[in-house]
């Protein structure tokens, strides 16, 4: 499949990254769970944590999924505790990638990044640029975002791609990275 049609379902593009080796948090599928609850359902097609719901056991996953006939949603363990982190960057003709801008994500709203906070020596740095180099090698190319969970623990998630610039990457430029001229 090309990049841009991969992008069209949520699953497909997450396992693609993990298959590239890019840290993600597994699919759980139908059937018998085995995954710690709670579980989060997200739209496969979907964006700004629209339609996104909960289940607190398997008798709710089951409803869920039975609900489900046409397998829009995608189910995930739910973290109990995270930071979100951002990393927006470009991509050129060329497939050279722009210094990135690691931004934490410290007021939500609706989905979409409303205060952050840019730290040039953020966590989730290696796991970002190896995302935007993964993107790069498929043929990605323009203004793009990233967005990375970390737990507690320091494990980190690839939670969401967006081929398109972030709600905040507008602090890129106020760090001194114009991705737009890139």
């Amino acid at each position: 499949l090309h990049l841009l049609e991969e992008w069209e379902d949520k699953v497909v593009v997450l396992r693609a990254l993990q298959a590239g080796g890019i840290p993600v948090l597994p699919i759980v599928g139908a059937g018998p769970v085995t995954a710690e609850f709670p579980l989060i359902g997200k739209p496969r097609r979907g964006w700004g944590s629209q339609g996104v719901v909960t289940v607190a056991s398997a008798a709710g996953f089951d409803a869920a999924v039975a609900s489900d006939l046409d397998g829009r949603m995608f189910w995930q363990r739910k973290l109990a505790e995270f930071t979100a982190w951002s990393a927006d960057f470009a991509i050129d003709e060329r497939g050279r990638v722009s210094p990135l801008v690691l931004r934490e994500r410290l007021r939500v709203s609706g989905g979409f990044a409303v205060v952050s906070r840019v730290d040039i020596a953020a966590p989730v740095g290696d796991v970002a640029f190896r995302t935007a180099m993964w993107l790069a090698a498929r043929g990605a190319c323009g203004i793009i975002n990233v967005q990375v969970l970390v737990e507690p623990s320091g494990a980190q998630w690839v939670n969401d791609v967006n081929l398109r610039p972030g709600t905040s990457s507008g602090a890129a430029l106020g760090a001194g990275v114009n991705l737009a001229a890139f």
